[in-house]
């Protein structure tokens, strides 16, 4: 199950690359609010279109979150009471 993504294609963003083609992105989620639980990572490279991948790094992190209160779920949605 994913939880979430990021895409570059989606995101209407081109990454900027030398005269060979070869570049570095770096994507960064500001929050992160995941629930208790084992979280793994899983990155690819794929071409502009989405179609063809390059390059897969199934499950190369992994997230441990811990939480002090007894809230279930994926993720911490933010709310209000009234």
């Amino acid at each position: 199950m994913s939880v979430s993504s990021g895409s570059s294609l989606f995101d209407d963003h081109v990454p900027d690359t030398d005269s060979s083609g070869h570049g570095v992105v770096e994507l960064t989620f500001e929050k992160l609010p995941l629930m208790r639980g084992k979280y793994f990572m899983t990155i690819y490279l794929v071409c502009e279109n989405g179609v063809h991948v390059y390059e897969e790094a199934l499950n190369c992190a992994e997230i441990n979150v811990t939480q002090a209160g007894v809230e279930q779920g994926v993720v911490f949605l933010s709310h209000a009471w009234q």
